[in-house]
């Protein structure tokens, strides 16, 4: 039980529904239920259940799914919802490391990645810098000043080409599909 819903008066412990319905293995609107039904009347005039008292009256009418929890040998037997919860957890377990292996099957290593771009981006650049050089003939009006205007729009946008985060890129595209798929959970 978490600590700071436990409360300590005249040296009775106090809890909340929830945490009461934590400790007996139900909801708390079914600790509500046996409230107004007089079943759990060790309740304190600030809606506190008296710990000790109110776990003795839900056994005593047999209510809740009290845990069985293993002795420290782990000779004791755990009673089956505890173990079936134990399977799913495991099962859960188990399609989670599947998925992130898979996940991992498809995802390229960084160096792999640079490695195939680089000399294509250098090809590319390569390309960009010899248009001034073939087109500026070709454009009517002075060669040299058409060569610099186009050498300065190339290298504008290689500039801009290499103030690029693809990083950045990535992650705003992630958030971006993240904020879809929740909406779409939501609907």
């Amino acid at each position: 039980m978490e600590q700071s819903a436990l409360f300590e008066v005249d040296g009775c412990q106090l809890v909340g529904v929830r945490e009461f319905g934590r400790e007996v293995g139900v909801s708390h609107t079914m600790v509500a239920k046996w409230i107004n039904q007089g079943k759990l009347t060790a309740v304190d005039s600030s809606g506190k259940i008296r710990l000790e008292d109110g776990l003795a009256q839900i056994r005593a009418q047999g209510l809740g799914k009290f845990r069985e929890t293993p002795a420290a040998d782990d000779t004791e037997p755990i009673g089956e919802l505890a173990k079936e919860n134990i399977r799913l957890a495991r099962a859960k377990a188990n399609i989670y490391e599947r998925n992130d292996q898979e996940e991992m099957l498809r995802l390229h290593r960084t160096e792999d990645i640079i490695a195939a771009f680089e000399p294509m981006v250098l090809a590319t650049n390569a390309r960009l810098e010899a248009i001034p050089a073939k087109v500026a003939p070709l454009l009517p009006g002075d060669t040299h000043r058409n060569m610099e205007i186009l050498t300065k729009a190339i290298r504008e946008a290689q500039q801009e080409l290499s103030e690029l985060n693809p990083a950045a890129v990535v992650a705003a595209r992630r958030k971006r599909g993240a904020k879809i798929a929740e909406e779409a959970r939501a609907e």
